[in-house]
């Protein structure tokens, strides 16, 4: 390996190594108050819009965990990720804004895992569905249901039209 490809490749090390730590470092206090924990050019959604936060874990007693957003398609039915409930058994489901004290705790009465889902191949078939044990209208009416295309529009392109991306994250550095 000729020395200029070396020193090319301790360079692309470097800079994965820094994006790294730029991408999991945890976030300061001015950051957590600022607008940089939004998506990208990102509004704050109203508290019970749109998402819920789901927080995975091993067992009732085990208090760490995985958390993953879901999105709210029916009072009773909540859409997610199938890595973010793939092998754990408990499951709370936060409604509501997670920076607020204000959250009411749903848990799933059952879970539908995509029947193709694998985590090996974790993008593919990536889909599933949390069964609430009660209906989100008796909480409030306040949050917002996601639409989802109908079964006529499957093969539609979407390419070039506007919709609404939520979630919990951030953007910026």
């Amino acid at each position: 390996m000729s020395m200029m490809k070396l020193i090319a490749l301790i360079y692309f090390f470097l800079l994965c190594f820094e994006v790294s730590l730029t991408i999991f470092r945890a976030p300061s206090d001015s950051e957590n108050e600022s607008n940089s924990y939004r998506i990208y050019n990102g509004l704050r959604s109203m508290q019970f819009s749109y998402t819920v936060k789901i927080f995975s874990r091993e067992d009732q007693k085990t208090l760490s965990g995985f958390s993953c957003s879901g999105s709210i398609i029916h009072p009773l039915w909540i859409i997610t990720a199938a890595h973010c409930v793939y092998d754990f058994k408990v499951f709370d489901v936060f409604i509501g804004n997670v920076t607020n004290d204000v959250n009411h705790v749903v848990r799933p009465a059952k879970t539908f895992i995509h029947p193709n889902y694998t985590f090996e191949t974790e993008l593919l078939n990536d889909l599933a569905l949390l069964k609430l044990k009660r209906s989100l209208e008796t909480l409030n009416n306040t949050f917002e249901l996601v639409s989802l295309p109908q079964a006529s529009e499957v093969e539609k392109s979407f390419v070039g039209l506007q919709g609404i991306v939520a979630g919990y994250g951030r953007h910026g550095d």
